[in-house]
């Protein structure tokens, strides 16, 4: 039998050489492993940012196109916040429905009472309300709002009762004297009456029963609503305010007026808001020209 005997030194030498390799190879091996997951990591990450950046594109774009506004407590102005009628929406509610089917604009309602209504529309958490000229003192919008195309119009009135009739036949007759009003709403002249301010149209009618004041002011339609809920006997003594009503948007929602107005027009064309205001018991020829 041959015997090759190597000598200890070389032996010792080629096992180290061998695991030296192995050791080198392990290490590449895990290297590319690590290179792997690190690229297929990055890569996740970057699907994550675009998809990130793409939903907050989306939603900054839907909340561009968004528009909040004021519908109103329970108690709200009828038949425009709320209808007469248990379970159906007032006329706000079907004529921001209709717009928003007509455009690319999202429109949703909040509910607030008058004061906080107005506050709210100052401050930016509700974006337009309706709003009439006739109604403000100096006959625009005030700063930092612009107005949509006219919608319908509405009238309001000095109201009294049947035994104070003869004592309010025009304008100048209710001046000096203290008038039932909505708190947080717009009354051009007054400076002229001493405000005595409620909550809501059906307290106003309340008050005017118990001889609270003589004279409130209110839109016709509410104020005969009222009436008949609370069978007060009720004179539309003298007008107060006769306009169209519009859209009045806080200057930031100015770049959506263009397509509110289109829908608008449309509605006006097509019938739709004179069929809403009918299906409110308000007949009305809705006006398809440029009112100021």
């Amino acid at each position: 039998m041959l015997l090759i005997n190597y000598p200890r030194h070389q032996y010792r030498q080629r096992i180290t050489f061998l695991g030296q390799g192995f050791v080198s190879y392990f290490a590449i091996v895990v290297l590319a492993l690590l290179l792997t997951c690190v690229v297929k990591a990055a890569s996740a990450n970057g699907q994550k940012q675009v998809e990130k950046e793409s939903n907050i594109n989306y939603h900054k774009q839907a909340a561009e196109n968004t528009l909040y506004f004021d519908l109103g407590l329970a108690s709200g102005w009828v038949p425009y916040q709320r209808s007469a009628e248990p379970g159906k929406p007032g006329v706000y509610a079907e004529l921001m429905q209709s717009i928003s089917e007509r455009s690319n604009i999202t429109i949703r309602p909040v509910h607030l009472p008058p004061k906080r209504a107005e506050k709210a529309l100052q401050t930016g958490l509700v974006d337009f309300d309706f709003n009439v000229l006739e109604w403000m003192e100096d006959g625009t919008p005030g700063a930092g709002f612009v107005l949509s195309e006219p919608l319908y119009k509405v009238t309001e009135y000095v109201v009294t009762t049947n035994e104070h009739t003869a004592l309010f036949k025009q304008k100048s007759d209710y001046y000096g004297h203290a008038i039932g009003t909505i708190a947080g709403y717009f009354y051009y002249d007054a400076d002229k009456f001493t405000r005595v301010d409620f909550l809501s149209e059906e307290a106003l009618i309340e008050g005017l029963a118990m001889g609270r004041f003589k004279l409130i002011i209110m839109e016709e339609h509410a104020a005969k609503y009222w009436a008949n809920e609370h069978d007060v006997d009720i004179v539309l003594a003298v007008q107060h305010t006769k306009g169209p009503v519009r859209m009045r948007l806080r200057q930031e929602k100015a770049h959506l007026l263009p397509e509110l107005n289109r829908a608008i027009s449309t509605l006006k064309s097509d019938g739709t808001i004179r069929r809403i205001l009918a299906s409110h018991g308000i007949q009305q020829e809705v006006s398809l020209s440029h009112e100021r």
